[in-house]
């Protein structure tokens, strides 16, 4: 822990230092303190201090989103802090990196349509770029690759990015207010921070620990979880700021006063009544000015100060701070209010009643006299809008001002900072581009104003967003909040077939990512209610498509009769209704479900049926889905020549139409096929890439998989370490959810590993642990009617067996 402000200065200085010159010290250093301490004001000096440097590293710094009436906004904007860092380090000038957006456009495509950048430059080295660099363990190899737009290579690319920028120059990436941050974000903190360990790159992250502890519902934030796994690896520094004690306010004094001597009792006091928060403190002290009661150069106190009225709470110190501004920075100020804790003159101008020159001139004067607001400079917004940001130096100050507007008023200001983001969205939408970080704003205002359908189109349409890049976490937070609305907009407008389509569609995305996270029986239940309101809607194609994720719960669950039952009902309707897409969709989903009863012939027709729709309807995500699945078909049959073509084609197809799930589930079948040819070491990286998409898109299924499979090869090869680690891992992951079958898959795996420990002359227990899981093994495998597999497990228990004391 570091005390006092010029001590935390240093000691930022130093360790930020260090790690650029790429020492192996802890390149990830983390600023604490509540609110209004001085966290971004620490910030502030150590940009200052690194640009003042003689040789002075590229600095890209970003400020998480603050909450917008009440509502979260950053848990759903999807990597937000990194797009503003990426965009600046495209639009870098320092001479040193004079290849910046060369850089981007090389090595960071699939940021490229994300992030607003000017000009053509980038674009042009974009059309050309090769993403994916083969070679390095967890890449897809060079015969595979392809512009993938999903979180993995998100991931990727940004590191690489940073990694070759600081080539030509030492990094520092800041980021603010880290506890609004989304749950990719600090993802993708921890991977880069990992990750470059050792390259001349820092990261420097500031959050509040007591709005981190009750984030996300009373779950805590993501970044306390991150955090504690970077020390974990030794890779951080943390700094506490902590309220000013006697040393911290005479620098603070000194530095507001230039010619300011000590005055221990006036010191004393100040420190007293402001309880030490550097935000009370400047109040104080902008109060006893107003009054006369200070010198403005030399801060030496009249008698009688000790008389001024001393608020008896925070509340009453920014009460009276808003009282002495002048009416029309007021009401100005209220207005901002209605944008959030950071506010943008973008917005604000919609309202200004002194247009745009003299509302930059109010803000001024408000910020040099009454340090209520601190501008953030200039910022690209809303797909590239440019526009000045402005910050409330504390919570308290903007919720004041909010609740102090009446309510006709506050709705009025709503309005029109509506009316201005949904052009934002619009000129968007005309660009093709997708509406990220605008639609939770758009939400936002829409649900104070008790437009809640509207809000849940929005809503949906940033969820979408989402998906396509397979940011989980966030998807699943903006489609609650859609459903939350449609129900509200349930109970207050009338009877609308719109809005039970837009329910449907909203569970049936809910209950997609609940089968990718494996909580199969609670995505039943969604996927049903999908499917009760998509037939109040009267449409046929949204009643099949609602039919065929019920069927394909069902077969999650084991209900494999129910489940065909309702696909080929599906698949009748949607012949009846000339749907193709839910024909190729229904025979995919009955091929999934006959093909683990051994119907593997059959499996094979109604797979080559759904491919041929496929085609003719141009459908990569669903050609790559079915040829995977037609692989398994014939592996199954011992056509390993046909399974290796089918499964090849499936990751062609995926790696060119954005597809990670498919693309993930095909390496892992390759790696099983390079696994059976005794080609381990191919194998192996094709599971640890399949392992590492699975943990990126947070689908446990496809990690589950890759993880037993690394550690039954590393059981054969020999590298017991590395299975334990393995074996303990997928247990984690598995418990509560996995199917019976991929239980006893594990038994087996488990009971082999202790039985081949045991051999090696470990204890006895090793020994007791093999028999125990394998007749976890033997039972379901007798259960299920695979009794060849049954005999070989029980023939190795009965050979344990014999040497158990």
């Amino acid at each position: 822990m570091v005390s006092g402000r010029t001590e935390q200065i240093l000691h930022l200085r130093q360790s930020v230092g260090r790690a650029l010159r790429g020492e192996h010290v802890p390149n990830t250093v983390v600023l604490t303190g509540e609110a209004g301490i001085g966290k971004t004001t620490l910030l502030d000096t150590l940009v200052d201090k690194l640009h003042s440097s003689p040789e002075p590293p590229i600095v890209a710094r970003a400020l998480c989103s603050t909450p917008l009436a009440g509502r979260d906004i950053g848990e759903v904007e999807a990597l937000a802090p990194w797009l503003h860092i990426v965009a600046q380090l495209a639009n870098e000038q320092n001479e040193r990196l004079v290849r910046g957006r060369s850089l981007v456009g090389k090595l960071a495509l699939a940021w490229v349509r994300c992030i607003p950048v000017v000009g053509d430059v980038l674009e042009s080295a974009a059309d050309t770029a090769i993403i994916l660099k083969g070679g390095d363990r967890g890449r897809a190899p060079k015969q595979h690759q392809g512009l993938l737009r999903d979180q993995e290579q998100m991931f990727r690319q940004c590191i690489n990015l940073l990694a070759a920028i600081s080539e030509s120059s030492p990094l520092v990436v800041i980021i603010d207010d880290m506890h609004w941050a989304d749950t990719s974000s600090t993802n993708l903190l921890f991977s880069a921070a990992r990750e470059l360990a050792g390259h001349p790159v820092s990261f420097v992250i500031a959050y509040r620990p007591d709005e981190a502890a009750v984030s996300r519902e009373g779950e805590g934030h993501p970044i306390v979880r991150v955090v504690a796994e970077l020390e974990r690896y030794g890779a951080v520094d943390q700094v506490r700021v902590t309220p000013f004690k006697a040393e911290r306010l005479i620098d603070l004094l000194r530095a507001r006063y230039l010619d300011y001597t000590p005055q221990p009792a006036f010191e004393s006091w100040l420190l007293r009544i402001s309880s030490g928060n550097p935000l009370f403190i400047t109040q104080f002290l902008s109060t006893l000015q107003e009054d006369g009661r200070i010198g403005k150069r030399t801060g030496r106190v009249s008698p009688g100060y000790q008389n001024v009225q001393v608020p008896e709470s925070a509340q009453s110190v920014v009460i009276e701070r808003i009282r002495r501004l002048e009416p029309a920075g007021r009401d100005l100020l209220r207005y901002a209010s209605v944008e959030g804790e950071t506010f943008s003159t973008l917005l604000l101008a919609r309202v200004s009643e002194e247009g745009r020159l003299g509302m930059l001139r109010t803000l001024r004067r408000i910020e040099e006299d009454h340090h209520v607001i601190s501008s953030l400079g200039k910022q690209r917004l809303y797909g590239g809008t440019e526009t000045t940001l402005y910050r409330f130096t504390h919570t308290l100050v903007q919720r004041t001002l909010y609740t102090s507007l009446g309510e006709e008023e506050r709705e009025l200001v709503h309005e029109e900072m509506l009316a201005a983001l949904n052009e934002e969205a619009e000129r968007l939408r005309e660009s093709g581009e997708m509406v990220r970080d605008i639609g939770p704003r758009i939400a936002a205002h829409a649900e104070v104003l008790g437009r809640y359908h509207e809000a849940a189109l929005v809503l949906m349409e940033g969820a979408e967003a989402s998906w396509t890049e397979l940011a989980v976490e966030e998807t699943a937070r903006l489609v609650e909040q859609a459903i939350a609305n449609v129900a509200r907009a349930r109970k207050s407008e009338r009877f609308d077939t719109e809005l039970f389509a837009l329910e449907a569609k909203a569970l049936r995305t809910r209950g997609r990512i609940l089968r990718y996270r494996g909580d199969y029986a609670e995505a039943l239940d969604v996927v049903e209610s999908s499917l009760e309101a998509a037939r109040r809607t009267g449409d046929d194609r949204s009643v099949v498509g609602g039919m065929i994720d019920r069927a394909n719960s069902l077969r999650h669950l084991g209900r494999l009769d129910e489940a065909e039952e309702e696909v080929r009902n599906a698949l009748e309707l949607a012949i009846s209704a000339e749907y193709r897409a839910g024909q190729a969709g229904a025979l995919n989903s009955i091929g999934t479900i006959i093909y683990p009863q051994g119907r593997r012939e059959e499996a094979v027709e109604v797979y080559l049926e759904a491919i041929d729709i496929q085609k003719e309807l141009e459908d990569s995500w669903g050609l790559a889905q079915t040829y995977s699945n037609l692989g398994n078909a014939f592996n199954a049959l011992g056509d390993v020549a046909e399974a290796a073509r089918c499964y090849s084609k499936s990751l062609d197809i995926a790696a060119e139409s954005d597809n990670l799930i498919s693309y993930g589930i095909a390496l892992l079948h390759l790696g099983n096929l390079s696994q059976n040819a005794g080609d381990h070491t191919e194998a192996l990286d094709f599971y640890e890439q399949s392992r590492e998409i699975g943990e990126r898109i947070s689908y446990r299924e496809l990690r589950a998989h890759s993880l037993l499979n690394i550690g039954a090869l590393c059981r054969m090869t020999g590298d017991l370490d590395r299975a334990a680690e393995m074996f303990e891992e997928v247990t984690e992951v598995a418990e509560g959810w996995a199917s019976a079958r991929f239980m006893a898959d594990l038994a087996l795996e488990r009971g082999l590993f202790e039985a081949l420990l045991h051999e090696k002359g470990s204890s006895e227990e090793n020994c007791r642990r093999a028999l125990e899981h394998l007749g976890e093994a033997e039972t379901y495998f007798l259960s299920a009617g695979d009794e060849e597999k049954a005999a070989i497990i029980g023939a190795e228990r009965t050979k344990l067996k014999s040497v158990v004391r």
